[in-house]
């Protein structure tokens, strides 16, 4: 069972350099590689590119938007059908 005044509770997490060391990480690694892209914007464009994720496929042709469309529609469909 879990106690508040467990003796693994007191102790702290590391070395201050050591917390020090991992605070600076946090901070530098995400501020450098933001320097790092935003100053070059032809190397951002590229990893945009490299990284297409979605690939949306050709337009199809529309839906019929009235009743006189759709009805042409269905009979165009019953023409193809004989």
């Amino acid at each position: 069972r879990f106690h508040a005044d467990d003796a693994a509770c007191a102790r702290p997490m590391g070395k201050p350099w050591l917390e020090g060391f991992k605070f600076a990480t946090y901070l530098s690694i995400p501020i450098v590689l933001t320097v790092a892209f935003a100053a070059n914007p032809a190397n951002l464009e590229s990893i945009i590119r490299n990284r297409a994720y979605v690939v949306y496929p050709a337009e199809g042709p529309k839906p019929p938007q009235s009743k006189r469309e759709l009805d042409a529609y269905f009979a165009a469909k019953t023409k193809e059908k004989k």
